[in-house]
C-alpha cells in the first residue's frame, strides 16, 4: 500500500504517539521511541533502558484503527514484560500498564469504531488513546511529586504554551503551586506576563506564581535594549493577570447569593458583636482561648448563648480573666456596617464584669436573615484586601472605589470590574509613573478610582478581592 488512512480525527502517527505516551506513564524506567515516517507503512523503534530495543512495523491495514490497536496491544505485552522483569530484579510486585485508575489490572486497548480506547476490563472505565494521564488531572495533595510536573508540562504542551527558564512546584496547604522564573531576554514584557496567564489557564487548577525575573535582565525592543523600566512594567503586567485570577475566584465565592431575593439579604461588613471602645480600657489582644462566658440569675440564654459561640472575641473583649460573666441583658437597636452601609439593627445590649463599656450582639432573629458566602478553604491563598468602599452613582453603572494604593507619585491606576449575576468586584491595574523605575514602599495610600459596569450594580454585591463584602453606598 502507498499509504495508511488516517483516522477521521487524527493522523495514525498521532494514535501511534499517544499510545505510547499512555503505556509509559508512570513507567519505572525510561522509554524512548522514535518513528520512520509520519506517512504509514512505517516503524516503530522503541527503546527501553537497559533493555534492548525492538522494532515494530505498522504495515498499511484498511482498517487504521484496529492496526493502532493491534500495535498498542504489541507493545502492551512487550514492555509489561519488561517491567515484570524490572520488578523481579527490584524485588517489587508487577507494574500493569496503563494500570486502571479504579483497580490494580491493565486495561485493554480496543477498537471504538471513530477512536481507539483503553477500557477497563469490568467495564467501569473507559478513555481515548492519549487521555490516560490527563483521567488524573487535577490531581490531589497526596499525589507524587513527579506525576504532577508531568501533568503539568503535559497540559503546558498540549496548549500550546512553550516558554524558557526555570519552574520549581511547591506546596501551600493541600494546593500545588508552579513557581515559575522566566528568561525574558529578547521579550517585551507585555508579552511575557501573557505568556504567564497563558500558563495559569492551561495548568489549572494549579496556582502559577512568579518567583522573580532572572538577573533583572533587560529586554529589547525594536533593537534597543529598554532597561530596568521594561522589568518593572513586566513585574506589574504580571501582577495584574494574578489580580484577574483572585477576582473571578472571588466573584465564584458568590455565585449562591440570592441577590434578586425580596428582602434583599442582609450582608454583614462589621463583625455581630461590637463593642463601645470610646470608654473602654481593653486589652486588644482579647480573651485566652479557654474563655468561657455565663450569665447571672435573671440574663436570657439567647445573649450568652450567642456570645459563647462567638469565635472574633480578639478585638472586643478584654483578656483580664478566663471566664466572662454577663451581668445584664436587654434588647435595643444599635448601628452595624453591612454592604449597604450603615444601618440600625435589633441587637442584644450586654452588661458585662470587668468591662466599662457595653458590648452589643446582633440579635438572633437578625442573623437569620444574614447571608455570607462559604467558609475559605484552609490554606486557600486569597487575593488582597485592598477595596476599603464605593460609592454609586444615579445611573447604578458607575462605582467610585477607594482602595488601599501605591504612592501617586510612584504609580497611576486604572480599573476593570469582575461581573456575575450575584456579584462584583474591582482590579485596580497599576502603572508606573514616568519613566523612572517605580521602588515600592511597604506603606499604602488612599486612592480612588472610577469603573463602569456593563449592568447596574443593584442587588449584587461588591466583593474585595479575598471575596469579602465592601460597603457600598450612593454617591
Amino acid at each position: 500500500m502507498a499509504g495508511m488512512p488516517d483516522t477521521d480525527d487524527l493522523p495514525v502517527a498521532k494514535w501511534v504517539e499517544r499510545a505510547l505516551g499512555d503505556l509509559t506513564y508512570r513507567s519505572p524506567f525510561g522509554v524512548v521511541w522514535q518513528l520512520s515516517s509520519r506517512v504509514p507503512p512505517f516503524e516503530v523503534v522503541v527503546s527501553p533502558a537497559d533493555y534492548s530495543k525492538v522494532t515494530l512495523a505498522l504495515s498499511g491495514w484498511a482498517n487504521a484503527i484496529s492496526e493502532v490497536v493491534v500495535f498498542a496491544l504489541e507493545v502492551q505485552a512487550l514492555l509489561g514484560a519488561l517491567f515484570n522483569d524490572h520488578a523481579n530484579t527490584q524485588r517489587h510486585g508487577p507494574t500493569p500498564l496503563p494500570r486502571c485508575p479504579l483497580h490494580d489490572h491493565a486495561l485493554v486497548a480496543v477498537n471504538a469504531g471513530s477512536e481507539p480506547r483503553w477500557v477497563c476490563p469490568d467495564g467501569v472505565w473507559s478513555c481515548q488513546f492519549g487521555g490516560y494521564e490527563d483521567s488524573f488531572w487535577p490531581f490531589g495533595p497526596d499525589a507524587d511529586q513527579q506525576d504532577v510536573t508531568s501533568g503539568i508540562h503535559r497540559r503546558l504542551h498540549a496548549n500550546g504554551v512553550e516558554w524558557s527558564g526555570y519552574s520549581r512546584l511547591e506546596r501551600d496547604g493541600d494546593d500545588w503551586v508552579l513557581c515559575v522564573t522566566p528568561d525574558l531576554h529578547d521579550d517585551s514584557p507585555e508579552g511575557a506576563a501573557a505568556l504567564l496567564a497563558a500558563m495559569s489557564e492551561a495548568v489549572r487548577p494549579v496556582r502559577v506564581r512568579l518567583d522573580k525575573v532572572l538577573g533583572n535582565r533587560h529586554f529589547r525592543r525594536g533593537g534597543r535594549w529598554v532597561g530596568d523600566q521594561a522589568n518593572a512594567t513586566f513585574q506589574i503586567s504580571w501582577r495584574a493577570a494574578e489580580m484577574l485570577r483572585f477576582a473571578e475566584e472571588a466573584v465564584a465565592r458568590w455565585s449562591d447569593f440570592p441577590a434578586a431575593d425580596e428582602p434583599r439579604p442582609i450582608v454583614m461588613v462589621s463583625p455581630e458583636v461590637r463593642v463601645d471602645h470610646e470608654s473602654a480600657d481593653f486589652d486588644v489582644q482579647g480573651w485566652p482561648m479557654t474563655t468561657t462566658v455565663q450569665g447571672s440569675a435573671g440574663v436570657p440564654e439567647e445573649p450568652v448563648r450567642l456570645l459563647r459561640e462567638w469565635n472574633s472575641w480578639a478585638s472586643v473583649m478584654p483578656s483580664r480573666t478566663g471566664t466572662v460573666t454577663v451581668a445584664a441583658a436587654e434588647t435595643s437597636v444599635t448601628e452595624f456596617f453591612t454592604d449597604r452601609g450603615r444601618m440600625q439593627l435589633p441587637a442584644w445590649r450586654l452588661e458585662v464584669f470587668d468591662s466599662f463599656s457595653p458590648i452589643w450582639i446582633l440579635a438572633e432573629q437578625v442573623r437569620a436573615r444574614c447571608w455570607s458566602p462559604p467558609a475559605v478553604i484552609p490554606g486557600q491563598r486569597l487575593g488582597p484586601h485592598m477595596l476599603m468602599s464605593a460609592t454609586v452613582e444615579p445611573d447604578g453603572h458607575t462605582l467610585n472605589v477607594e482602595f488601599v494604593g501605591g504612592k501617586e507619585t510612584l504609580l497611576e491606576y486604572d480599573a476593570t470590574a469582575v461581573e456575575t449575576p450575584t456579584a462584583v468586584t474591582v482590579i485596580p491595574l497599576e502603572r508606573a509613573v514616568g519613566r523612572t523605575p517605580p521602588v515600592m514602599t511597604l506603606e499604602g495610600h488612599h486612592r480612588r478610582i472610577r469603573v463602569l459596569l456593563t449592568q447596574p450594580l443593584g442587588a449584587r454585591c461588591l466583593v474585595n478581592l479575598d471575596g469579602s463584602p465592601v460597603a457600598v453606598v450612593p454617591a
